[in-house]
């Protein structure tokens, strides 16, 4: 909240085609006209939980204590799956219980959990193919209005996690072992090595080997190499990332989420 202004985020992978977000955003200023309502990305790849709860994870810090966080990647609309109201010491995160918050439940505790079931915060009629405008939507809006979370269902304790990828060291102390977890707007390559794995192993000559390519340089800056150059770098969200200036090295090379990536001691 800035000045009084209370703020609700937007994650969905929705696209702006259709009505979808701006319906949601209806019906948030209908509840509360003084939201401040901010767009993270419409654009996580249909249906990719982890991208999803990667993206959001990288983001939400950097808003002000109490902004909602309302998070719509939901394959599982219409069945028995909950939806669910995460609480932290600083924000709401607003989400089904797809695991789609997984990355917020590793990087915040203590979290409490709701489940929500309060009907009285939902849309009066709620379909089964659009609880983000039904659901999702009108409670995020409620929580910027004071409501206690308590009030809108009960505690729980089996919400759903998923299994995120881990980086680790090979037995033979010589290679960190990852993968591509995203692949952002310029074709660079987020690995799920970490700054501070890196750091504490990087000592003497490296190379990075992703599929069948391998990248010698480690750089400061994009702007280190000339254009087309392939290169690694720690990432502002501080992973490894791995990049050709000014070009798409996904697409270049045909690399895609989830392909192997290893930091090599040389």
């Amino acid at each position: 909240m800035i000045n009084g202004i209370p703020i609700i985020t937007l994650t969905t992978d929705f696209g702006l085609k259709g009505p979808f977000v701006g319906s949601m955003k209806g019906v948030i200023l209908e509840i509360n006209p003084k939201v401040q309502i901010i767009d993270i990305s419409h654009e996580i790849n249909p249906f990719d939980l982890l991208d999803a709860s990667f993206l959001i994870s990288c983001a939400y810090p950097y808003f002000p204590a109490g902004s909602v966080h309302c998070i719509v990647v939901d394959p599982g609309v219409g069945s028995e799956r909950r939806p669910i109201l995460a609480v932290t010491k600083k924000y709401f995160f607003v989400a089904p219980d797809n695991g789609v918050l997984s990355y917020i439940f590793e990087k915040e505790e203590p979290v409490e959990v709701i489940h929500l079931r309060e009907n009285e915060f939902f849309l009066k009629d709620v379909s089964q193919t659009f609880h983000g405008r039904d659901i999702f939507a009108p409670v995020s809006a409620w929580l910027t209005k004071g409501i206690n979370p308590r009030c809108m269902g009960p505690p729980i304790q089996d919400y759903l996690k998923l299994t995120l990828p881990k980086a680790g060291i090979s037995e033979d102390k010589k290679r960190i072992c990852g993968q591509v977890i995203h692949i952002d707007v310029f074709g660079n390559l987020l690995t799920n090595i970490t700054r501070d794995l890196f750091h504490n192993r990087s000592t003497g000559e490296l190379k990075v080997k992703v599929n069948d390519i391998c990248i010698e340089r480690i750089c400061q800056a994009y702007d280190d190499l000339e254009k087309g150059a392939l290169g690694a770098i720690i990432g502002s969200q501080g992973y490894l990332e791995l990049f050709a200036n000014q070009d798409s090295l996904a697409k270049r090379w045909g690399i895609h989420k989830g392909d192997p990536v290893e930091l090599i001691f040389v």
